[in-house]
């Protein structure tokens, strides 16, 4: 049923919480379905009042049971919060929210020893194809929402966006990993151009997965020949 539904996500969003707290963009994708919805359910809403909270606070119970007040809690919400609105650094691999969709920037993880012409380096990096394409299935997606009047297709996107556009008004450092929320919404926006392109598919899937199996050893830390490692680097930002 939906109230068994609206428990579960609740509980899910609590674990999330717990877990993250730029969970909290997904707050206002909740307001919208809520406000699709033919009729309210009051017992909805006390579960995300109530439970995600709940779950939050019971993760800090090997603390608690070692003595610690919720004085200290309180004091070390507040210092999480003081380190992401005051924190003052810089990062070789920073890059800024807008960046991400078009993977201007990926971070350097890990390099080895070059030695006999082989080198290993490991890079958080997304599949371009998949970046690429899924951008351009988002922007087609939003159009079509526009045009048909898709207000299913219009959370789709909405829930793209509001997972890494507030980043811009963040200010701390950011790096690519914080898009990591919105690429589920990226593949929703892609299949659905897919489906209505179907033959496109074939070949979205092919080129895509040869791309995979060309950075496998970027993503990994495989040793490999540095001329193919140098390959890698299709843009200076890249490096």
């Amino acid at each position: 049923s939906i109230k068994e539904k609206d428990f579960l996500s609740s509980l899910g969003f609590g674990l999330a919480l717990a877990s993250k707290w730029s969970v909290i963009w997904v707050i206002p994708v909740f307001i919208i379905l809520w406000l699709r919805r033919k009729t309210k359910f009051r017992l909805s809403l006390v579960w995300y009042v109530l439970i995600p909270p709940l779950i939050y606070l019971a993760t800090y119970i090997p603390m608690f049971l070692t003595g610690h007040t919720l004085d200290i809690w309180w004091g070390m919400q507040k210092q999480m919060w003081w380190y992401h609105t005051r924190l003052k650094a810089t990062h070789p691999y920073t890059s800024p929210w807008w960046s991400w969709p078009i993977l201007l920037r990926p971070i350097y993880l890990y390099t080895s020893e070059e030695i006999g012409g082989m080198v290993s380096r490991i890079y958080a990096f997304g599949n371009p194809v998949i970046f690429w394409i899924g951008l351009m299935s988002v922007i087609a997606s939003a159009i079509y929402a526009f045009i048909e009047r898709n207000k299913k297709l219009a959370v789709v996107v909405f829930s793209y966006l509001i997972f890494f556009v507030p980043w811009a008004a963040s200010p701390r450092i950011m790096f690519l990993y914080h898009y990591l929320p919105s690429i589920p919404f990226l593949a929703i926006a892609t299949a659905y151009v897919l489906r209505r392109n179907p033959k496109l598919i074939i070949g979205f899937f092919t080129i895509s997965l040869l791309v995979f199996v060309y950075f496998y050893s970027h993503y990994i830390g495989l040793k490999i020949p540095i001329w193919l490692d140098a390959s890698y680097y299709w843009f200076p930002s890249w490096r």
